[in-house]
């Protein structure tokens, strides 16, 4: 496998963080230089179903190293403290609904260091591959896509630092956890015109087999999400989504619908 495991040092958040880069097949058979994807959950990502939270893989080297177009893809790994994730992937502290919440064992408070991870992923990460890989480091050739919170955070830190990511990937966005505060930071954000947004869900998607109406929930948070963006005026050609029938959260799904997501954010390039 052409991936490299990296660790450095985030000032931002005072910890370091884990690294999975991968590099093109032909990364070292010439001197091209390449676009940038950034994603979360890094350990959920590459085929190592060893050290995958879940047990399952996105397997996104596979998928890449079949196509033409290619990129360099970093996957920065989620922290395993207990409730870390929630608190890096999230600017807000929860606002989960009563109701929900006894199917749920989040604890109140928790999130909130979103922004300052999003500050790493600008200061720090991309400077940092920038500095050590050949690549396209442009805002038309930078990338960040994630799945459930780290859907909630790609969305965030494209509208937070509109001039660096041109593209963004929301799979199953989990909006459930922070749902108004993400429609009000949309609602009060300018949204460029030239970013494009790719999204999508299942319609048997949850987060608590306990509760029957948690597919629901998803679903009503996609079109809320979509409907926000929609809203401010941009092009329909600029944002892409996709329901999937029948469809799980978890990587074998978001394995079927990357290239999906893929060939949207690569179509008008020419390499």
């Amino acid at each position: 496998m052409n991936i490299i495991l990296k660790e450095i040092y985030s000032s931002e958040l005072e910890r370091n963080k884990k690294l999975r880069i991968y590099l093109p097949s032909d990364y070292h058979r010439n001197n091209t230089s390449y676009p940038v994807l950034y994603m979360h959950d890094g350990q959920n990502i590459f085929k190592d179903k060893n050290e995958s939270i879940s047990g399952l893989s996105w397997d996104i080297d596979q998928i890449l190293n079949k196509l033409k177009k290619q990129c360099i893809v970093v996957g920065v790994d989620s922290s395993q403290e207990k409730y870390e994730r929630y608190n890096e992937y999230s600017p807000w502290k929860n606002s989960i609904e009563s109701t929900l919440s006894t199917f749920l064992n989040i604890p109140k408070n928790i999130g909130g260091k979103g922004d300052k991870y999003s500050l790493f992923f600008v200061e720090t990460l991309k400077n940092y591959i920038d500095s050590n890989y050949r690549t396209l480091d442009d805002f038309n050739n930078t990338y960040i896509a994630g799945s459930s919170m780290g859907a909630i955070i790609s969305l965030y830190t494209v509208l937070k630092y509109p001039k660096i990511f041109s593209k963004v990937g929301l799979f199953s966005i989990a909006t459930w956890f922070c749902q108004d505060e993400l429609l009000t930071f949309i609602k009060n954000n300018d949204i460029p015109k030239n970013i494009k947004f790719y999204m999508d869900i299942g319609t048997q998607e949850t987060s608590s087999d306990a509760c029957i109406y948690f597919p629901e929930i998803y679903l009503d948070g996609f079109f809320k999400i979509k409907n926000a963006i929609l809203e401010k005026n941009i092009s329909k050609s600029y944002l892409f989504s996709t329901i999937e029938p029948k469809a799980l959260h978890n990587e074998k799904a978001w394995n079927r619908r990357f290239p999906l997501f893929y060939d949207f954010i690569r179509r008008d390039d020419l390499l």
